[in-house]
């Protein structure tokens, strides 16, 4: 009998961001507002549960308008022709200690490449209004050029370059059989330990 828990993402709480070089110099930090997903936590084998997700390209903001505005263009996200960054086929890898090495499949402007996420171990709780929660905080880094993109000029309004690696953040919360929530927001909750 597989113990298994089912879950939703609560969006409203969770924040995916990412954090990419400007000139080799500075760097710039985003996130993705808007955006679904759902997990399938095996607590008798972790190699047996799923994650999957997707963000909306159009919600990306980095608090600059001018680089959003180029961020959305058909030379970066292109969210007219590809509205959605999946993350799909999400397994857990392998266990090091107390943290998972989860593997899922990243598509980006139609392209798909194996992203790999650091995880630390999810928690199961309750939340402040008295309902199962679980959350899982992972981080990755991936190259553009395996998406087909180079270094760009014109990164916001001047005539730079946006570095070649992005590291990807993923603070997710999710509800045990809950309904997607579709606005993120700042994440808070109290938990306690599902794996290990």
């Amino acid at each position: 009998m597989i113990n298994s828990v089912n879950c939703a993402l609560d969006a409203s709480s969770s924040r995916i961001s990412f954090r990419v070089k400007h000139l080799l110099v500075a760097t710039v930090e985003g996130r993705f507002s808007r955006a679904s997903g759902c997990a399938t936590f095996d607590v008798d084998d972790l190699a047996r549960s799923t994650f999957e997700g997707r963000v909306e390209a159009e919600s990306v903001h980095t608090e600059e308008a001018t680089r959003d505005e180029y961020l959305r263009t058909n030379a970066l996200l292109d969210p007219v022709r590809y509205p959605e960054i999946v993350a799909s086929n999400g397994r857990v890898l392998r266990m090091r200690g107390e943290r998972a090495q989860i593997g899922v499949d990243l598509t980006v402007r139609g392209t798909t490449r194996q992203l790999l996420l650091d995880a630390e171990p999810p928690f199961l709780g309750v939340g402040s209004e008295r309902k199962r929660r679980a959350r899982v905080m992972a981080s990755g880094e991936l190259s553009r050029k395996d998406f087909g993109r180079e270094f760009d000029a014109a990164w916001g309004a001047g005539d730079a370059s946006i570095g070649d690696r992005v590291n990807v953040d993923i603070d997710a919360h999710i509800n045990p059989e809950a309904s997607v929530v579709t606005s993120l927001g700042e994440a808070s909750n109290t938990t306690l330990p599902l794996w290990m």
